[in-house]
């Protein structure tokens, strides 16, 4: 199965603020299959202390005003993970602005194109995916690189999304606010 899977990461103590941001509310019952519907949210804490929403509703990663607004008090970090393609993303938002992104776009055969400045964990965490030789395929560590580093700042797997090392909390669906 290909994963097509945007996730998107803040501060567990932020997480009321994103949920009232995206208008959405908490389900009263968990999730009991994994890939959500178009449209939909879940959200689960990790051991990290970050809170991760997941959905595969493609639009709202490229939304950078609702980003933006999820990012006003703390700092939001965004992954898109798209196998068939192949197209990865992953970028951080602090305090309204976006501050750096990476992008993999496989099609277009350019390469990882980056926004902003990096900071220098970032760049290391994408030096060692970038030179991981038991991945043979440059295109695939190329690909590699947006979860990766999502996995490292947050403690997300999506290849993993229900590793209970990590989720504290079984995952919920958001459901919008009447």
């Amino acid at each position: 199965m290909s994963a097509n899977i945007i996730a998107f990461a803040c501060q567990t103590k932020q997480r009321p603020d994103v949920i009232r941001t995206l208008k959405q509310k908490e389900a009263d019952t968990p999730v009991t299959e994994f890939w959500a519907r178009i449209g939909e949210f879940m959200v689960g804490d990790l051991t990290t202390g970050w809170s991760v929403f997941l959905t595969k509703d493609e639009k709202f990663s490229h939304d950078e005003s609702m980003l933006k607004r999820m990012a006003l008090k703390s700092t939001l970090y965004v992954a898109d993970i798209i196998e068939v393609g192949p197209y990865s993303r992953v970028a951080e938002f602090t305090k309204g602005n976006l501050v750096w992104s990476i992008t993999f776009d496989g099609p277009k055969k350019s390469g990882l194109e980056y926004k902003g400045r990096l900071p220098s964990a970032v760049q290391a965490i994408r030096n060692d995916l970038l030179d991981d030789s038991r991945v043979a395929d440059p295109d695939d560590r190329a690909f590699s690189v947006a979860p990766g580093i999502f996995k490292k700042l947050t403690g997300y797997n999506y290849e993993d999304p229900y590793d209970p090392a990590i989720i504290t909390l079984s995952l919920k669906f958001l459901i919008p606010r009447s």
